[in-house]
């Protein structure tokens, strides 16, 4: 028991004070990982905390997951801050046998602890990657977190441009434009003129809710495909990325209008 939890504080001031080694005088704790029972001393736990680091994972989110590891708090509650760890903790709930590692486990708690940042926090984190505007990134902040697990996850995500849209100016090959049952650059760019009286008419920041409401019967009119397809590219530039209405609401009214406006005349110019 005592191994155990002298391995969970190690590993947070390993994280936290970023110390170069640590001594355990041949103590060690078994744990049961994929390639069966180990025995946990230094050499093993300073590789498992490297990578811990470099990965992305929260050091309240190790805890979490360490913790339950070979404690059983005697509820459904999975998701705990230090202090409620501290509350909570009882000894006599202490599991004897070898605790499992599971990394799927180990990323769910790390997203859950990412998501209970405050908007500040996350904001701090996205522009270690990003020069985006801060009022733009406060509006992608759901968006943004609710996809990515660790912190070299999002890293990455920026990396590899999967946030591209929310840039001042966006690049793309029209033809992505082309709903792949409507492959008339005409009629696509016919079906965004549409649109456009309907984001005219939006406040500066709509919600998402209220661009749906407003969008949502002419896409069941015409074709969702037919609407919603070359609306969700124009505003991100992308095939992949969220809804169209989710962007309208990150956008705000003005940079949607630009970017549709683009779009029409980029699928009318030979």
């Amino acid at each position: 028991i005592m191994n155990k939890i002298a391995v969970c504080v190690l590993i947070v001031n390993k994280i936290n004070c970023n110390f170069l080694s640590v001594s355990l005088k041949n103590d060690h704790t078994d744990f049961n990982l994929p390639g069966g029972k180990v025995e946990l001393g230094e050499t093993l736990m300073n590789a498992a905390i490297r990578e811990v680091k470099e990965e992305g994972y929260l050091p309240e989110a190790v805890v979490n997951f360490l913790a339950l590891l070979g404690w059983n708090p005697g509820t459904d509650k999975e998701i705990y801050s230090m202090d409620e760890l501290l509350s909570d903790f009882d000894i006599t709930r202490i599991q004897k046998g070898s605790a499992v590692f599971n990394k799927e486990k180990l990323n769910w708690v790390n997203k859950e602890h990412l998501r209970k940042l405050s908007p500040d926090q996350k904001i701090a984190l996205v522009k270690r990657y990003t020069q985006i505007d801060t009022d733009r990134l406060q509006r992608a902040l759901e968006t943004i977190f609710e996809r990515i697990e660790t912190i070299s996850e999002l890293e990455q995500a920026f990396n590899e441009g999967d946030f591209s849209y929310l840039e001042a100016d966006i690049q793309y090959d029209r033809d992505i434009l082309l709903w792949k049952k409507e492959p008339s650059k005409e009629i696509t760019a016919n079906c965004l003129e549409m649109v456009l009286p309907l984001v005219e008419s939006f406040s500066d920041f709509p919600t998402s809710q209220e661009a749906k409401d407003a969008i949502w019967n002419l896409a069941e009119k015409e074709g969702r495909g037919e609407i919603l397809w070359p609306l969700r590219v124009a505003l991100s530039g992308k095939d992949k990325s969220p809804d169209p209405f989710d962007l309208i609401e990150i956008l705000g009214k003005d940079v949607s209008l630009h970017r549709i406006q683009k779009a029409i005349v980029l699928l009318r110019n030979e």
